[in-house]
């Protein structure tokens, strides 16, 4: 494998790096199963709740923040590459919830400095073009994805994201009469009942499903368990930890960085010139002072030279 040499290229495979020990523990943590799915019932009605055995791991946090950042900073460091030597201070890669933010204007009509416009207004015409085609107000798979990484990397610079269990979108659930070898067979016709499945964060205890349903009607309800990305907010929905931090890396360097590198600027190299004038000097004690050298054949009182006898 080739040693990356753009420091984007770097920030994005240390990220991926972070991200597999993050995988691995989560893995691991699976394993242990820290969830247990406990079904209540009675006749009528029918119940599943949540046991939770252990917590995620917290400490995990940091290494989430790594995969995170590097990732968030790969972008900006792209940015500034493809906008040549010297880029103003304002580059970066934007990434904007809303069109008429990116657009926003000042007063006088021109591209507001706290837009996406301006962001990238030294770079390539074309790099300009396909940035604004993968924000996220476009609603595309890439667009959400660079979102979601935006959002999460923002909030972990300023505090700690949430680790969170939770149930998933996968859900699996069937109802009907067991016959005699215990096999779930469909309900007699014109039979309803009603269910409640609520997917979230999970309490110890909290019900995450109810049945209500005619007399004899057996329930087999099953749920994918998760660990969640959470921004700690009460009752707000959670985001499964190993599918964003992977749709997160991959965006950026299967998607974002291949399609911009070829609109790099060539750097200008800076080597020394011949043509200097060169400045004869006396050797003696050099006394660097805010950039200017200071030369004086006496040495302070303070700092005489060792006695090398």
């Amino acid at each position: 494998m080739t040693e990356p040499t753009e420091s984007f290229d770097r920030k994005i495979a240390r990220a991926q790096e972070h991200f597999e020990v993050v995988e691995a523990e989560i893995k691991a943590f699976r394993q242990r199963h820290p969830y247990l799915i406990i079904k209540y019932g009675n006749p009528n009605r029918t119940e599943y709740r949540v046991q939770v055995r252990e917590r995620p791991p917290e400490y995990l946090i940091v290494t989430i923040g790594d995969v995170l950042q590097n990732a968030r900073s790969a972008l900006d460091h792209l940015a500034w590459r493809l906008a040549g030597d010297d880029p103003p201070r304002e580059t970066a890669f934007p990434i904007y919830e809303k069109r008429e933010d990116y657009f926003a204007k000042d007063r006088r009509g021109n591209p507001a400095a706290s837009s996406g416009v301006f962001r990238v207004a030294t770079l390539p015409a074309e790099a300009r073009t396909f940035i604004e085609s993968v924000q996220p107000y476009d609603g595309t798979e890439v667009g959400r994805a660079l979102g979601g990484l935006h959002y999460f990397a923002r909030l972990d610079r300023h505090r700690a994201v949430n680790l969170v269990g939770g149930a998933s979108q996968v859900v699996r659930f069937n109802a009907g009469r067991r016959d005699a070898d215990g096999v779930l067979r469909p309900g007699a016709p014109g039979e309803q009942g009603s269910m409640d499945i609520r997917l979230g964060q999970f309490d110890d205890g909290t019900v995450i499903a109810t049945f209500t349903h005619p007399a004899r009607v057996d329930v087999e309800f099953d749920v994918t368990v998760d660990v969640g990305l959470s921004d700690g907010i009460p009752g707000q929905p959670f985001v499964p930890l190993l599918n964003a931090l992977r749709a997160f890396v991959l965006v950026v360097r299967d998607e974002i960085i291949p399609k911009l590198r070829p609109y790099l600027a060539a750097q200008t190299a800076r080597p020394w010139s011949p043509d200097e004038p060169s400045r004869q000097v006396d050797l003696g004690f050099v006394d660097m002072n805010l950039g200017e050298v200071v030369l004086s054949s006496e040495l302070p009182p303070d700092e005489a030279p060792p006695d090398r006898r």
